[in-house]
């Protein structure tokens, strides 16, 4: 967390601190971030297990900081990404497809593209996406 924020050498750091993200003052000093963080990551490693807690940021463009970080599943954290400077449509997964007035839709699950379809309107490409989120992601 903190050498992603703060070390340019981070191959993460472009997304990261080369965004302006940073790590709280406090967080610096790891008894204070353990302080903060500790008994929250004990009570979700105890329900998704170690391996699949990871910190994760609510607000995606806001800094690591105890109002705006949470434990949550890798698969939970994979649904708060931020939408790529590419995107025309607004909403993760969808796009226009190949310069036609036609929606694709898809989404990511287990490291693999899956594609969700090709949709006449926007709207109908967004509402698929939004089915397979619950359906592969569900709820936390």
């Amino acid at each position: 967390m903190i050498s992603r924020c703060t070390q340019e050498s981070s191959p993460n750091f472009k997304y990261y601190g080369g965004r302006g993200i940073v790590v709280c003052s406090r967080w610096r000093e790891f008894p204070k971030f353990k302080e903060d963080m500790f008994e929250s990551y004990l009570r979700h490693s105890l329900i998704h297990g170690e391996g699949n807690t990871t910190i994760d940021r609510i607000d995606v463009d806001g800094d690591y900081t105890p109002n705006n970080t949470q434990w949550a599943t890798y698969k939970k954290q994979s649904s708060n990404t931020r939408l790529r400077s590419s995107n025309t449509s607004g909403h993760t997964g969808v796009s226009r497809y190949r310069n036609t007035d036609r929606w694709r839709s898809r989404i990511t699950i287990d490291g693999k593209e899956v594609s969700l379809g090709v949709y006449e309107n926007k709207e109908d490409a967004i509402k698929a996406r939004k089915e397979a989120e619950l359906k592969y992601w569900g709820t936390e």
